[in-house]
């Protein structure tokens, strides 16, 4: 089975440097390097989340190897940041696609966002290239109909576990999955790397992690799930990340290298 995963994160011009949303110094990882790393060409591209500046290929350039990258819609302006990215995405087709972050989340930039706000971003992506995909965060401690009446303008979802149990992924995880299923959208499951929902200084504990990738590399087999998207690059050159990131890469050379997929 051809591996189809994703990593989430930033491109940095300057390293070592900081990207966002990772704490306790430098990071030596752009994330063309840990798509690399892990024998990956997806990428999911955060830099221009925070400004539409970034929809720029000073940025981006580091990208080139990549079959297919999403770019974050900039928040509040994500109509503009569709229009921006869909002309983008002319002179480098790897684009696929658009994200919004933190879609409906409840203290998010987007939580206001009504059913005619999404269309119109929908629009101003499709009008530049009917090709790319509109994809939203979402998290499984929202309820997964909220997003019901925004389904017409979404093409894909990325799932999060904000805090991860093994109460959770034992009990609940395949409830969600399947609920996902039914609304007949691409479901990507991300992977936290790092502790952010509980401790924003120590990485995922390994039999959480170890828990979740079984989990769902299990969704994935029902077809419940299209792959895996792991969170972030910042963290991959971390000596107190080592044991995480290199029991990723050795769990989806295993699953993707015993997996024969002959169902059509």
């Amino acid at each position: 089975m051809e591996k189809r995963d994703w990593v989430w994160g930033y491109t940095m011009k300057k390293v070592p440097s900081t990207p966002s949303f990772y704490y306790g110094g430098t990071s030596h990882c752009s994330l063309e390097t840990a798509v690399s790393y892990l024998g990956l060409k997806k990428a999911v591209y955060l830099n221009s989340a925070e400004t539409q500046d970034a929809i720029c290929d000073e940025d981006f350039c580091y990208l080139k190897d990549c079959d297919e990258v999403v770019m974050a819609l900039t928040h509040l302006e994500y109509a503009e940041s569709a229009t921006k990215i869909g002309e983008f995405s002319k002179t480098h087709p790897n684009v696929k696609g658009v994200i919004i972050d933190d879609f409906l989340e409840e203290h998010g930039p987007s939580k206001d966002m009504t059913p005619e706000d999404l269309k119109e971003v929908y629009d101003n992506l499709k009008a530049q290239n009917p090709d790319l995909k509109l994809w939203v965060v979402r998290y499984s401690r929202h309820p997964i109909h909220q997003v019901d009446p925004y389904l017409p303008y979404i093409d894909g979802i990325i799932f999060w576990v904000w805090i991860s149990t093994d109460h959770y992924w034992r009990y609940q995880y395949e409830n969600d999955t399947w609920a996902l299923k039914q609304m007949g959208k691409e479901v990507v499951q991300g992977v936290f790397l790092h502790n952010y929902g509980e401790d924003y200084l120590k990485p995922m504990p390994m039999e959480l992690l170890k828990l979740q990738m079984d989990m769902i590399g299990r969704a994935i087999e029902r077809r419940e799930i299209d792959g895996f998207c792991f969170l972030q690059n910042g963290w991959m050159s971390r000596a107190d990340h080592r044991e995480q990131v290199q029991f990723i890469k050795d769990y989806t050379d295993w699953f993707y290298g015993t997996h024969t997929d002959r169902r059509g």
